[in-house]
């Protein structure tokens, strides 16, 4: 009997599913800073008159943030990611403040939490 067996071959294929590969990226991306620190210059152009605070106003709460000035310069630290009306406080026979500019402020993670701004009115 062994010899009727030798002309045949048995072949058998088991049918498995392939298993996929999954490569997955995960970015961490740091946040960015939630408070920024500004600095700068702050001048007035009227004769007779000098700076005496810098006052940034935030566009999206209202809540204002007032910087006070030693030899002319202002250190402030703001919320990031806001935009700013900034005004500057000014004294002289009269005192007063004057609309300076729109600042807007919003560092990303990369960026620095260090700006430097001068403003003059």
């Amino acid at each position: 009997m062994v010899g009727a067996f030798l002309g045949y071959q048995l072949s058998l294929t088991l049918l498995t599913p392939a298993i996929p590969t999954v490569t997955t990226t995960i970015t961490v991306t740091p946040e960015p800073p939630r408070e920024i620190t500004i600095s700068g210059r702050v001048s007035t152009k009227s004769l007779g008159t000098s700076p005496i605070g810098v006052i940034f106003t935030s566009k999206k709460t209202g809540m204002t943030y007032i910087g006070e000035l030693s030899e002319n310069l202002y250190t402030i630290t703001v919320p990031n990611e806001q935009q700013y009306d900034v005004a500057v406080e000014w004294r002289g026979l009269i005192g007063g403040e004057c609309f300076a500019g729109s600042f807007p402020v919003y560092i990303s993670s990369e960026g620095r939490s260090l700006v430097q701004v001068d403003w003059s009115c």
